[in-house]
């Protein structure tokens, strides 16, 4: 009897033992990117999983394996970061039991600043009542145009066939009607 109760309890620990066991988790490489910061790998993951990897680069300037930091950003969402360095490089990427191969994209460069400026031309019009009825000039925007460097004063530019000149200070006008300081204005 003592037998049949140990091999009762044993086969019912085994069970036990089988029930408690971790459930494999599921992780899926969704993504890779690289914005500037650094590549950037986007896991879905179904269960908990460790937040430890590894890359591994297999071409490129730098070669060999680095940590990866990660982060679980939701219950199915981890994000992992790898070092600047192997920015367009081919690597082997292991989180969660898993391993991938991707190409890590180069690093997009930062947005060039933008100088914009309005381009003007004297049209006639009216003189403001208060001053009288004769006929005078105004100011009037033909365009705004942005470039990827700062404008100098006198640099000549071209639209729409006419040449532009930069004036960096503005012109004086009778009625300070001009649009103030850099902008370009129709070349006679």
């Amino acid at each position: 009897m003592k037998k049949v109760l140990f091999v009762a309890l044993v086969i019912i620990s085994m069970f036990a033992s089988i029930a408690a066991a971790p459930m494999p988790v599921s992780v899926t490489l969704v993504g890779v990117s690289n914005g500037g910061g650094g590549p950037m790998f986007t896991f879905r993951v179904d269960g908990p999983v460790s937040l430890k990897g590894i890359v591994h680069s297999v071409d490129g300037e730098y070669r060999g394996d680095f940590p990866i930091s990660c982060v679980q950003k939701d219950a199915t969402t981890v994000v992992c970061h790898a070092p600047r360095k192997l920015s367009g490089s081919n690597v082997t990427i292991e989180f969660g039991g898993t391993r991938s191969w991707v190409q890590i994209p180069e690093s997009q460069a930062p947005a060039k600043p933008s100088y914009c400026y309005g381009y003007y031309e004297l049209a006639p019009g009216p003189i403001p009542p208060a001053i009288g009825p004769l006929t005078a000039w105004s100011w009037s925007e033909v365009t705004n145009i942005c470039q990827d460097t700062p404008a100098a004063d006198g640099d000549m530019e071209t639209y729409d066939g006419a040449p532009y000149e930069f004036i960096e200070d503005g012109l004086a006008d009778n009625h300070n009607y001009n649009p103030g300081p850099a902008y370009y204005m129709i070349a006679n």
